[in-house]
């Protein structure tokens, strides 16, 4: 909303920008769109492979980065977007935690917390 990114979650009284979520269980979250640009939700996913590749087969196909993203929204329009969080935060590194980002809002990040 005004080109601010935030996170309403049930149970606390203003915006919050870290979420916590429950390992291995599916967590929907729903993405509205609240400027006039449209505009996307990613979740950053970690580093990890989901699956070991034969050597070199990921360097061509693939980033460093797992990610997935809602489909590009007007304006007052919204989104879900499910995803089970495998493993804890603490096998991320230390600089680069699970995030919900929106393209084109650059620096701003809501932290995803999986004990």
């Amino acid at each position: 909303r005004d080109g601010k990114l935030t996170a309403d979650v049930y149970g606390f009284s203003g915006p919050q920008q870290q979420v916590s979520v429950p390992r291995a269980n599916p967590v929907t979250f729903i993405f509205r769109n609240f400027d006039s640009a449209e505009r996307r939700m990613v979740a950053y996913l970690g580093t990890a492979a989901a699956a070991t590749p034969v050597d070199g087969e990921m360097a061509d196909k693939h980033g460093d980065t797992n990610e997935t993203c809602t489909q590009l929204i007007p304006q007052g329009a919204e989104q879900a977007l499910t995803i089970t969080y495998n493993k804890p935060s603490i096998a991320q590194d230390n600089d680069k935690p699970f995030t919900l980002t929106v393209a084109g809002l650059e620096g701003q990040a809501i932290e995803v917390v999986v004990p």
